[in-house]
């Protein structure tokens, strides 16, 4: 496996597509760890109206791959940069003639990505979600009975999201690190979901990932109880809130194809 070629690039309206994931450094070492993803643009529309689509595998190295595994999930729209990596494959086999066969490759490895906000989906879940707690603060009597929401409070985004350090614990846990799945070199992906768990010293009891934490639920949970309340003491009826809606869960890569590339 070895390098060719790379040149500088620059991949604008992009989104990311699937879930991430997080190769956590053997030893350790944090300027070792890698994330994988990939990202699609969408070409011009055709004259035959169709509008193709381009994806591209990406590779973050270091300390950034922890940030963007904690900012980058499927569906963000990022403007990516980086160099355009070209590498290829030992793929073990060999022609007629005895020479090594090779399989190519591409990739980016980015430096340095831009957000584009939200996604039309995103931005509808975001506003459900901050009219939904506001008829919970109204029912709990936080908010006067006859205020409004407000379009500021719509728009309300979430709190940045707080980067943490990996944590194999908590990986063995959830199978997550941010909003990343996670992939341990010599036993493969982690977490509940999957049979194996990485070894670990420290005690695992009681230990919450917030990030793994899924808010739609919690706040389903809270409306049902304030509901009940309002109901036992008014007889009035809190709004309900809508169907969380699931991100789908990309289906496992070829995850160490060109790591090192």
């Amino acid at each position: 496996m070895g390098n060719f070629g790379h040149a500088r690039t620059q991949w604008t309206n992009a989104h990311v597509t699937g879930t991430p994931t997080f190769f956590p450094s053997p030893d350790g070492n944090a300027d070792r760890n890698c994330l994988t993803l990939n990202v699609t643009i969408n070409e011009r529309k055709h004259k035959d109206g169709t509008r193709p689509s381009v994806t591209m595998p990406v590779k973050v190295w270091g300390k950034f791959a922890g940030v963007c595994a904690h900012q980058l999930k499927n569906g963000t729209a990022i403007n990516v940069f980086g160099d355009l990596k070209t590498w290829r494959r030992d793929t073990g086999k060999v022609d007629a003639a005895g020479k090594k066969q090779y399989d190519e490759k591409i990739s980016i490895r980015m430096d340095e990505f831009e957000h584009l906000g939200m996604t039309n989906k995103e931005l509808a879940i975001n506003i459900q979600k901050n009219l939904d707690a506001f008829y919970i603060r109204q029912a709990q009597g936080l908010e006067r009975p006859d205020a409004k929401p407000t379009g500021e409070m719509l728009a309300k985004t979430p709190e940045a999201t707080m980067i943490t350090d990996y944590n194999p614990v908590l990986a063995a846990q959830t199978g997550l690190y941010g909003n990343a799945r996670v992939w341990v070199k010599g036993i493969g992906y982690i977490g509940p979901h999957n049979a194996q768990a990485v070894a670990a010293t420290a005690s695992p009891v009681n230990i919450v990932d917030p990030n793994a934490v899924n808010t739609a639920t919690m706040l389903a949970s809270l409306t049902q109880a304030v509901t009940a309340l309002v109901a036992a003491q008014t007889g009035s009826k809190a709004p309900e809130l809508v169907e969380p809606v699931k991100e789908p869960i990309a289906d496992a890569v070829d995850a160490f194809a060109g790591v090192g590339a």
